[in-house]
């Protein structure tokens, strides 16, 4: 568990408060031993950060790239209830392979299993739909939105040209930090659909961390 002494409090003047969070990024640089560290804070009116590490560095994304297809869904109002059909070049094996070629699911559901299972056949199904609306390619589309972003594949399976920075997350963090219908996506727990022909899938997040207000 980590301890830190500093406290923060919104009715500082700006002389404390810059004081007070320069102990506190002092305090955190001997607890964190992460290798690439982003603290934020956001108030009322003003967001920034309190401790940084290594955020200009690459490093390997894994499956938060779907977070990312999953914004790009809500911007574009992608219709919840069409029908989209696996095709067996979509198939991807690894987290959330519950999916059956030549069948067809309902929008929503696939971005439930993608979140929820975090599905990598339903983030390929999604991102030809999404570029099928936008008329662009997807990865060009999301790279040229951030900082320092090379993104090669929609699920986060390992690549060695794909990566991330810290860096070039904090705008879109501290959009989504107040965007309650992207938030909404993140705290399903469990979810049971059917194909158009009645295949059934059962998913079940076991992450327990979520925030269920």
């Amino acid at each position: 568990m980590l301890r830190i002494s500093t406290i923060i409090s919104e009715n500082m003047n700006q002389y404390d408060l810059i004081q007070s969070i320069a102990e506190l990024s002092d305090q955190l640089n001997l607890l964190l031993n992460g290798k690439h560290i982003l603290i934020r804070m956001h108030t009322e009116d003003k967001k920034f950060t309190i401790f940084q590490k290594s955020i200009e560095k690459r490093i390997a994304p894994a499956s938060t790239v779907k977070i990312f297809l999953l914004d790009a869904l809500l911007k574009n109002n992608i219709d919840n209830y069409t029908f989209l059909k696996v095709e067996k070049d979509d198939m991807t094996k690894g987290s959330g392979y519950n999916l059956k070629v030549g069948e067809e699911y309902y929008a929503i559901d696939l971005i439930k299993n993608l979140m929820i299972a975090s599905s990598n056949t339903s983030a390929r199904v999604l991102r030809k739909k999404l570029e099928k609306v936008i008329g662009v390619n997807y990865f060009e589309y999301i790279n040229q939105n951030f900082e320092n972003f090379n993104l090669i594949n929609e699920h986060g399976l390992g690549h060695k040209y794909q990566y991330v920075t810290l860096k070039g997350l904090i705008k879109f963090l501290d959009e989504k930090v107040d965007d309650q219908k992207f938030k909404s996506y993140l705290n399903y727990e469990t979810h049971s659909f059917s194909s158009k022909l009645g295949h059934i899938v059962d998913i079940k997040n076991t992450y327990e961390f979520f925030d269920k207000k």
